[in-house]
């Protein structure tokens, strides 16, 4: 945790600074466009059902979308990055990885805590708080509580708030009952609210043949154009979108010693996270063209039981450790989306079917949409793994999982403007066909390894893994198809499949560890190859997304991991990720531009380097410095275009002094310091065919932390 703080990774959206392979990104709408990679491989485009290719666990919890962790971390102890399948341990949606992250537990030896205080520009203030409370040598508490507000970085030009801030405020409770030696209860609830104006700012990169019309629309509307430089990271849009985010849930940890070589252990969980996007400028400008209400609310209940115990030595192995499991889940979701013609609307549809006659189509300010998508999802699993000790030196591992899931979703349109001549109805997209569908797979995933210790603190091993990604239904407008598949309007017309197939991945690594030079350095290297079957592609087309199904895709390359620690108090860090191959293969299905064309957010390197000093100047007082660089490669952004976006080094840097006990701190510091300007995602804009609009990274952000413990 106070690793984590030092390097000001306070949410997903900085977790490549922990290691270049892994990657994270979201756009407008956390719910359904938050994706994390690893080595490249996640979830390819953005999509309501979508689930992700790194499964994200909080105290053992599986999240079922990684943008649940948006908000900033709260007394987290660690935070554990596992790279390549993890379909055994972990189950369904890992086939690139998994994020494991553990809350700090209470203790009962001791009254203590611990607070943080940072702020900066951007008109940055940070509080967080924790306190570690023993009640009797069987009951412990633990409490922490965050509160933080974070201006935007995009600019309105002419002036006032900024677009996409951050406004997070949570708590935590945990309870830890100890009522003999055999059995442990912990209980850890939480609570994190957001309130904001987000998340629609973004800068506009390619303008498309309809940029003129906007510019003017946005004019009439007694707004100022934005700067034509994307870099200025200026922005304009005639609504402020009204965004609420609430997640709440508890999780019950309970350990049970049966005998000195058994135990079980039991994970059970109830989470409720919904979104609400209020006045959202879906025509990302200051044109008053497109508005949408949208909102998603998800009930997830977990239960998990683990058996670990301990085998004695036979003619075939010293010793085994094994661990058999049974998992179920159930998540409701409800999604919904209003959507509405500004005043500009009939304008802007009159300028692009010119010459024909005003009026052709109809776009009159009001509603014109109302859809909604219920969603069912039952999973069921049943695991073993086995860690085999052969010699003193040789080890095996194996596992296997299986995993049923049942899945329902449907989409609902309670209302469509029924006036004939309505914008979408002409052009033959919208309505779509209604649906209620269902889905089920089952699933065998595994895994199998070796592992050789060739002297202390020197290994090597070989690992095959088999993963599985749950296929799905696309709970899309027009999932079933356009207005010629909808036979509430063609008669004999016929609704498309609104389902995807699961993806499944074969992977294999092999990787050395090493210790050396007295201990003082420390290298890991990896090798590794994926392929992937049907894999899952989400593309945006404007105003709605298809899901496809890639027969196939491969991943290889290679990582590199290095520390050295010249002295107690001066160390340095360097890693590396290169991906030679991040590729789906040519496929007639996907077609341009995906077929034969790299992952998005798939950089061909990604490294950094880092340095880390402390120096005490009495007994009392030391003086902190440190330094990294964040390197990654030119990317594709998208699955919907072929546009890349360029390298990025970044610098962060911090100063500060500390008591020699480490006991409090005061560090200034910065992120991104040289101020560079870039891309984090590009997409093609809707309504405005040729326009490509982009999200930003963060400018050059600075401040003041002071730490304590008490």
């Amino acid at each position: 945790g106070d690793a984590l703080a030092a390097q000001h990774i306070d949410n997903l959206s900085n977790i490549s600074a922990v290691t270049p392979s892994v990657n994270f990104q979201s756009t407008n709408n956390a719910q359904a466009t938050a994706n994390l990679e690893i080595r490249g491989i996640g979830t390819v485009g953005s999509n309501r059902a979508f689930e992700g290719s790194v499964g994200v666990f909080v105290d053992g919890v599986y999240l079922s979308r990684a943008g649940q962790l948006l908000s900033n971390f709260l007394d987290f102890d660690s935070l554990q990055i596992l790279r390549g399948p993890q379909g055994t341990l972990f189950g369904k949606n890992t086939t690139a990885g998994a994020l494991l992250i553990t809350s700090a537990s209470p203790q009962f030896d001791r009254y203590d805590g611990s607070y943080e205080v940072t702020v900066g520009n951007y008109g940055a203030v940070l509080a967080r708080v924790t306190s570690n409370l023993p009640v009797s040598n069987i009951v412990a508490l633990r409490f922490a509580a965050l509160i933080s507000n974070v201006d935007g970085y995009i600019e309105k030009p002419d002036g006032g708030d900024r677009y996409n801030d951050h406004r997070p405020r949570a708590f935590k409770a945990q309870v830890l009952f100890e009522p003999n030696s055999a059995s442990t209860f912990r209980l850890i609830g939480d609570i994190s609210i957001e309130h904001e104006n987000c998340c629609y700012g973004s800068v506009l990169v390619a303008p498309g043949p309809v940029q003129p019309l906007i510019n003017a629309l946005t004019a009439a509307n007694g707004l100022k154009l934005a700067s034509g430089n994307p870099y200025d990271y200026q922005a304009v849009l005639n609504l402020n979108t009204d965004q609420h985010i609430d997640d709440r849930g508890a999780v019950l940890l309970s350990d049970w010693e049966i005998s000195p070589e058994t135990s079980l252990h039991a994970i059970t969980a109830y989470r409720v996270w919904s979104e609400s996007q209020v006045g959202a400028d879906f025509d990302f400008s200051g044109a008053d063209i497109l508005i949408g209400n949208e909102t998603f609310k998800s009930h997830q209940f977990s239960q998990e039981f683990d058996l670990h115990g301990r085998i004695g030595g036979t003619p075939l192995f010293k010793s085994a450790n094994y661990l058999a499991g049974l998992y179920f889940a159930h998540e409701a979701l409800l999604a919904t989306r209003d959507l509405f013609w500004g005043r500009q609307a009939q304008t802007y549809w009159n300028a692009l079917f010119a010459p024909l006659p005003p009026g052709t189509v109809a776009a009159a300010p009001g509603q014109w949409s109302a859809e909604r998508y219920p969603g069912d999802d039952k999973s069921y699993a049943a695991f073993t793994h086995f860690t085999f000790n052969v010699t003193n030196k040789l080890g095996a591992l194996v596992g296997l999982r299986y995993t049923k899931e049942i899945k329902q979703g449907a989409f609902e349109n309670p209302y469509f403007d029924p006036a004939p001549n309505e914008v979408f109805r002409v052009l033959g997209i919208q309505p779509g066909p209604q649906f209620n569908a269902a889905h089920s797979d089952s699933a065998v995933s595994g895994t199998v390894g070796l592992q050789y210790a060739f002297d202390t603190g020197k290994m090597a091993y070989v690992v095959y893994s088999r993963g599985f990604k749950a296929g799905g239904i696309n709970l899309d407008n027009n999932a079933a198809g356009l207005v010629a598949n909808n036979p509430s309007i063609v008669r004999g017309a016929t609704p498309l499949n609104p389902t995807y197939r699961p993806e499944k991945i074969d992977g294999v690594e092999a990787g050395f560890k090493a210790d050396y030079l007295d201990g003082k350095a420390r290298s890991n290297v990896a090798v590794f190859y994926d392929k992937i079957s049907d894999l899952q592609v989400a593309q945006f087309l404007g105003l709605q997304f298809v899901v496809l199904n890639a027969p196939s895709a491969k991943v290889y390359g290679a990582e590199i991991e290095n520390t050295y620690r010249f002295s107690r108090d001066f160390n340095l860090t360097a890693a590396a990720t290169a991906l030679p191959e991040a590729k789906i293969a040519e496929s007639h299905v996907l077609g341009p531009p995906l077929s034969d064309r790299r992952f998005a957010q798939a950089p061909r390197w990604a490294g950094s380097l880092g340095a880390n000093a402390r120096r005490s100047l009495n007994q009392s007082i030391a003086v902190t410095a440190r330094a990294a660089f964040q390197y990654t490669g030119r990317v594709y952004t998208d699955t919907s275009s072929t546009y890349q976006i360029d390298s990025v080094t970044l610098l962060k840097a911090g100063l500060g002094i500390e008591s020699v006990n480490r006991n409090w701190s005061v560090e200034a510091w910065c992120l991104n310091c040289a101020d560079r300007r870039y891309y984090i995602f590009t997409f093609p804009v809707p309504l405005q065919t040729g326009t490509q609009g982009a999200y930003v990274g963060a400018p050059r952000t600075f401040g003041l932390t002071l730490r304590a413990h008490f």
